[in-house]
């Protein structure tokens, strides 16, 4: 047997047996969900590109969607009838909506991209952001019609359906209402994909309030980093920052009436991600965000803060051994050991040993050291 064959064999054999041994030691209760979303006593998150609904209180989720599209973003509407979310369904991501305990996915919005496959930095396009205070229209984020694709623009279109109405902004981010669904707190830059760290660079993002009937903006914040994901609940907006000591992303606190700043958690290990805000108008609002591979909620009023445990029993079957076509992946470089020299495979590759040692190969065949 020619030794480049043999050595594929061997190579193919440790690589399943390894992602077979990791799909094993990974368990439900492993299972990353991320951009949750909470009304009443429900949370609906993502995980294994589906979405998810389990008690607020920790437990078994439950499967909501099964498509073979990606699906992200939830959002459930304020009145707790139905979940908005983005998915690639048709070839495109876009706005959907099914109702709050499951069913037929609707689609909303018809607009492709400004690229054919634009990167995960970006953000998706036609990104659910919110919903209106009325819970008729859906509040997402797009690259259409935007001067530049790193400013996207805010639309809402109907739960109805219908064509899309842009919001009277030149770009923006994450927003949320105000009680009275007069003004926004909103990012007027959107990075939140994007994996940079304690940035203070031209894209750090700053909380800003925009009044719809005096058309007047008022910035919020000016600190160094980034503030992110306003959450506004009575005269309180919430909101992300990696402002601590730490430069941790943790929530924090701006209270509309004495313009003072408060810490709300104090986490040092990892950074918050994605927080959203449910049931802002009732008793029993929260705050729900994903933490180090885990969900948490934040109570408000209160403000008391809880770790959930949540078991997710998906199947499997997006994420176990399967077949792939490997023919693109010919002439990848390939190291095969902690010594500084490498090998370029060419598509004529026949050994993986280096130049001129192999008994059972011509020399120096189709092996270029680099």
């Amino acid at each position: 047997m020619p030794c480049s064959l043999r050595f594929t064999r061997v190579l193919v054999a440790v690589i399943v047996a390894a992602v077979h041994t990791m799909a094993i030691a990974e368990g439900p209760d492993q299972t990353l969900m991320r951009f949750p979303t909470l009304h009443g006593n429900t949370i609906v998150f993502a995980a294994h590109d589906n979405l998810w609904a389990v008690a607020r209180s920790g437990g078994t989720a439950a499967r909501l969607t099964s498509d073979p599209g990606r699906d992200l973003m939830p959002r459930f509407s304020p009145d707790g009838r139905w979940i908005a979310f983005t998915a690639d369904y048709e070839g495109n991501r876009d706005v959907y909506v099914i109702p709050a305990g499951g069913g037929a996915a609707r689609r909303l919005t018809f607009t492709s991209d400004v690229v054919d496959d634009a990167p995960m930095r970006w953000g998706p396009s036609n990104m659910v952001v919110t919903w209106t205070p009325d819970s008729k229209h859906i509040v997402f984020l797009s690259r259409r019609d935007a001067w530049n694709a790193a400013w996207p623009r805010l639309f809402t279109v109907s739960v109805d359906g219908g064509l899309a109405r842009a919001l009277p902004l030149d770009r923006g981010g994450f927003l949320s209402y105000s009680p009275d669904g007069q003004k926004i707190a909103f990012n007027r830059i959107f990075r939140n994909f994007r994996t940079w760290k304690r940035y203070e660079g031209g894209l750090a993002q700053d909380i800003d309030i925009y009044d719809f009937s005096a058309h007047k903006l008022t910035h919020v914040t000016d600190w160094p980093g980034s503030e992110t994901c306003p959450m506004w609940y009575r005269q309180t907006i919430y909101f992300l920052a990696d402002h601590d000591s730490n430069r941790r992303g943790n929530i924090w606190a701006f209270d509309t009436v004495s313009g003072k700043f408060r810490q709300i958690t104090h986490f040092s290990d990892y950074d918050i991600d994605f927080p959203s805000l449910g049931s802002a108008d009732a008793d029993d609002a929260g705050i729900v965000f994903q933490k180090g591979g885990k969900l948490y909620v934040l109570d408000l009023p209160s403000e008391q803060l809880h770790e959930l445990q949540v078991t997710v029993p998906d199947d499997g079957t997006r994420t176990g051994v399967h077949w792939v076509d490997a023919g693109p992946l010919i002439g990848i470089r390939t190291w095969l050991s902690k010594r500084t020299s490498t090998w370029r495979r060419a598509a004529n590759v026949r050994c993986s040993r280096r130049v001129g040692t192999c008994s059972r190969c011509p020399p120096n065949t189709a092996i270029r050291a680099t």
